[in-house]
């Protein structure tokens, strides 16, 4: 039987799903200590977690961007990591 909904099956859209997820999760933490009285910990704990996030999303947009350029796999996977790891020391 076919599927009528083959991007389902895509990984990809689960894996951004689940960003999706805690980047909800972030927003309400960030409205908690924007809103509030807020240590110098609170605020360097939600600037981490803010950079991290940007780093999956920079990775998980270059991804998709790459996914169907004709290059080799471990340059696409390693080129991946790199923007993964970079992006929240930016």
């Amino acid at each position: 039987m076919v599927s009528k909904f083959p991007s389902f099956k895509n990984p990809l859209l689960w894996i951004t799903l689940l960003y999706l997820i805690f980047e909800l999760s972030f927003s309400a933490r960030l409205l908690d200590v924007a809103g509030g009285v807020s240590s110098q910990n609170d605020i360097d704990g939600i600037e981490t977690y803010g950079r991290m996030l940007s780093g999956i999303a920079a990775g998980l947009f270059l991804f998709s961007w790459l996914k169907n350029k004709e290059w080799v796999p471990f340059n696409k996977v390693v080129l991946v990591f790199i923007i993964f790891g970079m992006t929240p020391v930016l």
